[in-house]
């Protein structure tokens, strides 16, 4: 892998409080190394009490070092009686002094900061009057050194398998939906795709998985299959009305009546709605499907989209409240859609429009399928 690594972990004690977006929104913003992968990483009370001797590193200044060690743990470990299945998220980024970076941006410790770094921000920190901490939240956590980048993505991948498992198991009563921070987002730069993210989260749902995903076209064409044949029948109006428009005002000065225009649109309207479909395909994976009986290439696009996976009750509706409709000009205030889309296509984000297709998408985006283990290598 070209280029030097390095991770901010954001503890699921942070994920806990929906500061996610921002977090993200401020790395994005303010760092000039590349994002290159998002990663959730469940905890157990187990994982926790372990991985708290190694993640975050030597304690910050003036810190004891058994109460760095109790605040890591208890920032990684699940609330009893809380929402289930919270996991940290891990953001790996590639760069000159990506590292140096990521630990200037976290800053050192909460209330030892008075600049804006993530624990200044964030952070949070009560003693007794003895000076020990009662409690602490770290924010998130980097690696201790930019050689130790590589060693922590393999323990982070090698504790990966059974952890994940658990989490893809829905709390009971809950309901999970996936949402999408679309490609449109990460063409702006800056920390845009965070400001989404947070309007999501945002919604009281809990944030369960999420994963940087750059879809294939097979991979695309496989998650919007349900709509091609929408498309292909439903925009015979909207394809006999360009054309009637576009005939009248062209050389031909044609004028075509509702007869002719709905004749119109009923022989262009698949063809309209099939390049509609392909356009879509193109736009999530950077490349449109080849002519038939080419190979559908199965090679991650070059485009880049976080999917997210949230649980709660009717998760399904609640998002989609927050998302908005297709159009973004119809969508109301505070909306993803509004806020963020364009047009119907560059149209900010994506948000399952059912239980049954909330299944479908996140089997097929594999949130919780780990792509850590191919960056630890040297």
């Amino acid at each position: 892998m070209d280029g030097a690594l390095a991770y901010l972990l954001v503890a699921p004690s942070s994920v806990r409080k929906g500061r996610f977006g921002p977090i993200l929104s401020r790395l994005l913003s303010r760092s000039a190394s590349e994002l290159v992968a998002v990663q959730s990483i469940p905890f157990d009370s187990v994982a926790a009490a372990g991985a708290a001797a190694w993640i975050g590193g030597p304690p910050p200044r003036h810190v004891d070092p058994a109460d760095w060690t109790r605040s890591v743990a208890r920032s990684l470990t699940p609330v009893p009686g809380g929402p289930p299945n919270i996991p940290g998220v891990l953001l790996l980024f590639r760069g000159e002094g990506a590292w140096a970076e990521t630990i200037r941006l976290l800053g050192d410790f909460p209330g030892a900061n008075t600049d804006d770094s993530l624990r200044g921000s964030f952070g949070e920190l009560e003693r007794d009057g003895d000076g020990r901490i009662l409690f602490c939240e770290p924010v998130g956590f980097a690696a201790a050194s930019a050689i130790a980048v590589r060693r922590d993505l393999a323990r982070f991948a090698d504790g990966m398998s059974a952890e994940a498992r658990r989490t893809e198991t829905t709390g009971k009563g809950a309901e999970r939906t996936l949402v999408l921070v679309k490609p449109d987002n990460f063409r702006h730069g800056g920390g845009r795709p965070g400001h989404v993210a947070d309007l999501f989260c945002r919604s009281g749902l809990a944030l369960v998985g999420a994963r940087l995903v750059r879809f294939s076209v097979r991979q695309a064409l496989d998650f919007y299959g349900p709509v091609r044949e929408a498309l292909r029948t439903r925009l015979d109006g909207v394809a006999g009305g360009l054309a009637a428009h576009e005939l009248a005002g062209g050389e031909l000065g044609i004028g075509f009546g509702p007869e002719l225009t709905r004749e119109l649109g009923r022989v262009l309207g698949p063809v309209y709605g099939e390049q509609r479909f392909r356009n879509l395909v193109k736009f999530m994976a950077g490349r449109e499907p080849g002519a038939v009986g080419d190979p559908v290439p199965d090679e991650p696009g070059t485009e880049t989209t976080l999917a997210l996976v949230f649980e709660g009750p009717d998760a399904v509706s609640r998002m989609r409240a927050v998302l908005g409709p297709t159009d973004p000009s119809k969508a109301p205030p505070g909306t993803v859609r509004r806020e963020f889309g364009r047009t119907l296509l560059e149209n900010a984000g994506h948000a399952s429009d059912s239980a049954g297709n909330a299944a479908r998408e996140i089997g097929l985006v594999q949130p919780w399928a780990c792509d850590l283990g191919r960056w630890s290598k040297p």
